[in-house]
């Protein structure tokens, strides 16, 4: 199976900070439109494609959104003051170059402190690189957002962008779709939004499509770079398969029945133990009366700044899981959901 660079460049480039996705949901349409039964994109701004099958109702799942900055203020000198949408740290922003929707360029400041290890995003400001504080309210307004720039870049073993989180998951569905491989289970691909801001997308498309079984694909801190992170996931290890993050608990059946898709496709795979962060999958598991959820997690360096690091054979990893996801053969009873156990060769030769 040969890694997808063409289509992970260019959904990382595509402009969607939270609340903001729909220009990501337009590229994923364009790229599976002939690759499934149906797709809509509901209320709130979920794209959601439908491939029939006669077997048990599965989501697969990635957010679209990325972090974000809405412009709070605009002051006397032509300099904005920003709002964050999602965790993004304010030590991560000096210097950066930062784009808002409509392509007006600037540079993230810091005021000077007399501690910068205190900063906090108050003390932060955009300066568009114009000399007329009228010319940037004439380009920039209140309430706009805008997006933190980077240059995707690969070699043969990683790629490094911003907004890997989690364009790297949408990437890993539509890799998948896009294979034309046959599914048996009834199999809905929700791209959700706003997942970095409280995963809104994922409680109201879950509410309405009840799936039996809810698998999201995004990133996870990794323990082998050197700030402090306890966790034994690690670039390279194979995709990860969640037990444990700062949200939730993975019902146990779950997480067995992922490791049996691996183990049985000869799919390299690592268990995720984390206390940092959480994922669609928590919210997912507490709608209505509540449902099985899990997640499939690809092991990410330097999360939530403008150069996150994935290792190609990881995400791979990722994809394989997904063809034994969506088949019937060795059926794990205890999830009461049909998951394959074809082998990763019988994959490889696909389209």
């Amino acid at each position: 199976m040969e890694f997808n660079s063409k289509l992970t460049k260019e959904i990382c480039e595509v402009y969607g900070p939270t609340g903001r996705e729909s220009k990501v949901a337009e590229y994923i349409q364009n790229q599976i439109r002939d690759h499934v039964d149906e797709m809509w994109v509901d209320c709130l701004g979920n794209l959601i494609a439908h491939k029939k099958g006669n077997g048990k109702r599965v989501v697969l799942s990635a957010h679209m959104d990325q972090l974000g900055l809405m412009i709070k203020t605009i002051d006397e000198k032509g300099f904005a003051r920003i709002g964050k949408l999602g965790s993004i740290k304010p030590y991560n922003l000096i210097d950066a170059r930062i784009q808002t929707e409509s392509g007006v360029q600037g540079v993230m400041i810091c005021e000077k402190k007399e501690d910068m290890g205190k900063i906090t995003h108050n003390d932060l400001y955009i300066d568009f690189a114009t000399l007329s504080p009228e010319k940037v309210r004439e380009k920039v307004r209140v309430g706009e957002v805008a997006i933190t720039r980077s240059e995707y870049y690969e070699n043969e073993e990683c790629v490094m962008m911003q907004c890997l989180d989690d364009r790297i998951g949408c990437m890993i569905i539509i890799d998948s779709i896009l294979r034309d491989v046959k599914n048996t289970n009834d199999m809905y691909y929700v791209f959700s939004v706003q997942e970095e801001i409280g995963c809104f997308g994922a409680q109201t498309s879950t509410f309405d499509l009840q799936p039996d079984l809810f698998v999201t694909f995004d990133v996870a801190c990794t323990g082998d770079e050197l700030r402090g992170i306890r966790t034994d996931v690690k670039l390279g290890g194979g995709a990860g398969i969640k037990a444990m993050d700062y949200f939730m608990i993975v019902n146990q059946y779950v997480v067995d029945a992922l490791v049996d898709v691996a183990e049985k496709n000869g799919i390299k795979y690592q268990i995720e133990v984390s206390e940092n962060g959480g994922t669609d999958a928590h919210t997912a598991q507490l709608v209505r009366g509540g449902m099985k959820a899990g997640a499939i997690t690809i092991p990410t360096r330097n999360i939530h700044s403008r150069d996150e690091i994935i290792c190609k054979e990881d995400i791979l990893d990722c994809i394989r899981t997904i063809y034994g996801i969506r088949h019937k053969n060795g059926a794990i009873r205890r999830v009461n959901v049909n998951i394959a156990a074809t082998t990763v060769e019988e994959y490889r030769m696909l389209k």
